[in-house]
């Protein structure tokens, strides 16, 4: 009797913490999981590895992505200004203790596709008598449009490529299909905000549209034009269509507020393509960063936007990259991207060389910026 009462006894000391743990699984998940983040960070940490020859800042790098960025499956690549690529990876492709992350896994790049889309802008420019300054209506708008409407609604593509438009809308639409790319020849479509021109507000609407003057100046659909464009097929860089992919890392949405497995987003994966629709590894992006450098198309990258703040991160757009100028003095050119459950950052110094860092998770308070921007000081100031 005393032998089963002390069972009873053990029984219930073990079942009352098991019955918070549930509890709180159930109605906290994502407080669940970010509290246990350190503990699987530790086992990301110990198993990141570096290709052989990288530099030692690179493995830091590497690390701080995990505990600053709160990504546990990650990606860092850098070219160096002579080419030469190193890379490092931690974590896990699908879960943990799983098949390790790889030079060649696949991660979401998000808006890092817009630096493609603003190459490709750019090259125009050496193929032909393309002009930035030429009104978006010229390339969608029929004859009896233009006459009809004051040419200052319009803008021109080099103001939207530094989010300058005024532009009105957007293309990650849930409930309903974006007008962008399938009705360009409407006028009502395009709005317009005359008293927000010069300001910047940045616009993924904006980079749709730039994708689809690409597929009408090099022929086909976006992907199709700028795949042949920067052969991204050779590369290991492909498109996203639809929330999942097997073949992709898996995602970590314990620092999404409201997406995740149970809340997919159900965005046209098809008409965020230029916007942020491609996926590859970072050295894949690295390199493709590089060799965009290479090509010298004009102000690809910016010494200097007027008007703004560079000490600040997302407040000086130039063409493909907004200016940052580092806690240490350091001026660089920085790309940020995000998708739920995935973000990323590229960056290039004075010398044309490339870091790019690729994670699992959205970044803890990702809205903010303060965590990414302490790593881009960080790895700035000490590295690169």
């Amino acid at each position: 009797m005393k032998k089963a009462i002390s069972l009873l006894k053990v029984s219930v000391l073990f079942l009352i913490p098991l019955s918070f743990m549930v509890h709180f699984w159930i109605t906290d998940h994502r407080g669940v999981m970010r509290f246990l983040y350190p503990a699987e960070a530790v086992v990301s940490h110990l198993g990141a590895e570096c290709s052989y020859g990288s530099p030692d800042w690179l493995i830091d790098a590497a690390k701080a992505g995990i505990w600053s960025l709160k990504a546990l499956s990650t990606q860092v690549a850098f070219v160096d200004e002579y080419g030469v690529l190193s890379h490092c990876e931690s974590g896990w492709e699908r879960s943990i203790f799983g098949k390790p992350v790889h030079a060649d896994s696949k991660f979401r790049y998000g808006s890092l596709t817009k630096p493609v889309t603003s190459a490709a802008i750019l090259s125009l420019e050496t193929i032909s008598d393309f002009d930035l300054s030429t009104d978006v209506s010229k390339y969608f708008l029929d004859a009896n449009h233009e006459e009809d409407v004051d040419a200052s609604e319009f803008a021109s593509l080099d103001e939207v490529l530094r989010h300058v438009s005024g532009i009105q809308g957007e293309v990650f639409t849930i409930k309903e299909k974006p007008w962008c790319p399938y009705s360009m020849g409407e006028r009502e479509n395009y709005a317009f905000k005359k008293e927000s021109k010069s300001k910047i507000k940045y616009s993924n609407l904006g980079f749709c549209i730039l994708g689809a003057v690409v597929a009408r100046e090099i022929g086909g659909d976006y992907r199709a034009s700028v795949s042949k464009l920067f052969n991204l097929e050779e590369r290991g860089i492909s498109f996203l269509n639809g929330w999942d992919a097997p073949d992709f890392v898996t995602r970590d949405f314990r620092y999404n507020d409201f997406y995740g497995i149970s809340v997919p987003a159900r965005f046209d994966y098809y008409a965020i393509s230029s916007t942020a629709g491609m996926a590859g590894s970072a050295s894949s992006y690295a390199r493709l960063i590089k060799d965009l450098l290479s090509e010298g198309y004009r102000d690809f990258v910016t010494e200097k936007v007027e008007g703004c703040d560079s000490r600040e991160i997302r407040k000086c757009y130039g063409r493909a990259f907004y200016v940052y100028q580092t806690a240490s003095g350091e001026v660089v050119n920085v790309k940020e991207g995000y998708l739920p459950g995935s973000s990323g950052v590229v960056i290039i110094n004075d010398r044309n060389e490339v870091l790019v860092w690729l994670g699992n998770s959205d970044t803890d308070n990702a809205a903010s910026g303060e965590r990414m921007k302490e790593f881009i000081d960080e790895i700035v100031s000490t590295a690169f």
